[in-house]
C-alpha cells in the first residue's frame, strides 16, 4: 500500500521543463519584490527629504519667534521702566499739588487762586493712584 496515493512518474524532459518554469516564476516574483522594495525606498527618501525641509522651516520659524520674544521682552521691560518713572513723577506732582494747596489755603482765603486750589486738591485727592491699580 502506498501512503499518499498514486505518484506520477515524469520523464527527465518533463522534470526539466517544470523546473525551468518554476525558476522563471521565482525570478519574476523576486524581480517584482525587488521593484516593490526599490519603489518603497524612493518613496521613503522623498518623505525624508520633505520632513527635513519641514524641519528646517520649523527651526527657522522657531528662531524668528525666539528673537521676536526677546525683542518683546525688552520692550516690555522698557515700558515697565517708563511706567515706573511716570508713576513716581505722578506721585511727586500729586505731593507737590497737595503741598501747594495747603500752603495757599492757609495764606489767603480771599484771593481767587486760593479758592481754585482747594477744589483742585480735593478733586486730585479723590483720584485713584495708577500704581495701586497696576500693582494689584
Amino acid at each position: 500500500m502506498s501512503k499518499g496515493g498514486r505518484h506520477r512518474i515524469f520523464t527527465e524532459e518533463q522534470r526539466k521543463d517544470r523546473n525551468r518554469l518554476a525558476q522563471a516564476a521565482f525570478r519574476a516574483r523576486r524581480s517584482e519584490y525587488t521593484n516593490t522594495l526599490e519603489n518603497t525606498i524612493v518613496g521613503l527618501e522623498s518623505i525624508v527629504k520633505e520632513l527635513q525641509d519641514s524641519n528646517r522651516q520649523t527651526s527657522t520659524r522657531a528662531d524668528r519667534a525666539e528673537a521676536k520674544c526677546q525683542i518683546l521682552q525688552q520692550q516690555l521691560q522698557y515700558l515697565h521702566q517708563q511706567l515706573h518713572s511716570a508713576l513716581l513723577e505722578n506721585r511727586r506732582l500729586l505731593s507737590a499739588l497737595d503741598t501747594s494747596s495747603t500752603t495757599s489755603s492757609s495764606s489767603s482765603s480771599s484771593s481767587s487762586a486760593s479758592m481754585s486750589s482747594p477744589s483742585i486738591a480735593s478733586s486730585c485727592s479723590s483720584l485713584i493712584d495708577p500704581a495701586e491699580i497696576i500693582l494689584t
